[in-house]
């Protein structure tokens, strides 16, 4: 299967975020966007593709937010912990 990133649409229905301000969300979720586009198109995701079925519910880690932390790096930080566990 020949799959380009360009092509690919990942739905998150839901995410919770216990102790993030609400006035962050737009934030957080664009970085979360902006690093899984570019996780996707450098490193791909063979397992996601090869059976999409074991992620429909997926579930990954709970991450720790660290105080101060910005909602960048939080975005970030979620984007790399889901890529992860679709590798």
């Amino acid at each position: 299967m020949d799959v380009k990133p360009q092509d690919i649409e990942i739905h998150i229905e839901e995410l919770v975020l216990h102790g993030v301000d609400v006035a962050d969300r737009h934030a957080v979720a664009e970085a979360l966007q902006r690093e899984l586009q570019t996780l996707v198109a450098s490193e791909g995701l063979q397992t996601l593709l090869a059976s999409p079925e074991r992620f429909e519910r997926y579930s990954p880690a709970p991450i720790t937010v660290t105080p101060g932390m910005k909602s960048e790096q939080l975005g970030t930080q979620l984007a790399r912990t889901l890529h992860g566990g679709w590798k």
